[in-house]
């Protein structure tokens, strides 16, 4: 219980060691408020900087852009670039893990693969790829359904394969 002080005609009742652990907590609030719009600027709650990566094979014959975060649900997209080198028979073979893929709702592929094959932990996409001398890329349009901590590897059909790691905010 606080001392009873008077300051003039009042009669005041205080506790300044109470006073001081809620200034604390306080300021300790302030700064983690502080701390969540830093992150939130920086992405890590969608969109920002830290919100997108990319990877490439040493070769460069793959690059895969991807969200580091996503929400559960929400619309997300994954673009893969496959360099005309490593598709010489002028159809690029491009394979996503299996669990992964089961973890989101893909919307929609572009281009449209030609072929779709399961095989073991991997689902295999079939897609042609111009004459050109630029990357073609291919876009998966994806809501995810699990949530969490999510492995992503993504590869070429004797090529090389690339791993990520995508965090999903419920």
């Amino acid at each position: 219980m606080g001392d009873v002080r008077s300051a003039g005609d009042l009669e005041i009742d205080q506790d300044l060691d109470f006073q001081r652990r809620e200034w604390r907590a306080q300021r300790a609030g302030w700064w983690a408020m502080a701390l969540v719009l830093v992150l939130a600027l920086a992405g890590v709650f969608g969109r920002g900087p830290l919100a997108h990566a990319t990877l490439e094979s040493p070769d460069g014959h793959l690059r895969v852009e991807y969200d580091r975060f996503a929400r559960h649900g929400g619309e997300a997209d994954l673009r893969i670039h496959v360099a005309p080198a490593a598709a010489p028979d002028g159809l690029a073979r491009v394979w996503l893990d299996r669990a992964w893929v089961e973890g989101v709702n893909v919307e929609d592929i572009q281009p449209t693969p030609q072929r779709v094959i399961v095989a073991g932990d991997r689902m295999y996409y079939e897609f042609p790829v111009g004459s050109t001398r630029a990357a073609s890329v291919v876009r998966f349009e994806f809501r995810p359904d699990a949530m969490l901590r999510r492995e992503l590897r993504v590869g070429l059909t004797d090529g090389p394969t690339l791993a990520a790691t995508q965090f999903i905010y419920p």
